[in-house]
């Protein structure tokens, strides 16, 4: 009974893992990483339009634009910081000091981008590589 419980929750965790990996979810990771860089950058834009040129474009115009992109930031962010999450409990390739230090860096959700960038996007790649896809 013990024994078949074990394969129910590696069929589980090798599904999760096929997942994380996929093509469509690299994409999707991609896509929500790099809006979240830009929802940051922007935010640095806005900072600078606003609160030191009191501007026409920073009063009026920009937080138009931030309040959609920060709509469907909230989505993005959501999407990149729980899979990389995933992907860091996942994972075991990363010794046991780095997943802690990743996790505990996860207390700031921008850290996930970086995670997205700096670990996921090369271990995707050493998979594909791997498996013989493009």
């Amino acid at each position: 009974m013990l024994a078949w419980r074990y394969e129910l929750v590696k069929a589980k965790a090798s599904t999760l893992v096929a997942l994380l990996y996929s093509a469509r979810a690299a994409r999707v990771f991609l896509i929500s990483a790099w809006w979240m860089i830009g929802l940051w950058v922007e935010c640095c834009i806005y900072y600078i339009f606003f609160f030191h040129t009191r501007s026409y474009f920073g009063l009026n115009v920009l937080p138009v634009i931030m309040g959609v992109s920060g709509a469907v930031g909230g989505l993005a962010g959501m999407i990149v910081y729980f899979g990389m999450l995933a992907d860091v409990v996942k994972s075991s390739d990363l010794p046991s000091w780095k997943k802690s230090l990743w996790l505990f860096s996860f207390l700031f959700p921008i850290v996930s981008c970086l995670y997205f960038f700096f670990v996921y996007k090369k271990r995707y790649r050493r998979l594909q590589e791997a498996q013989g896809g493009d």
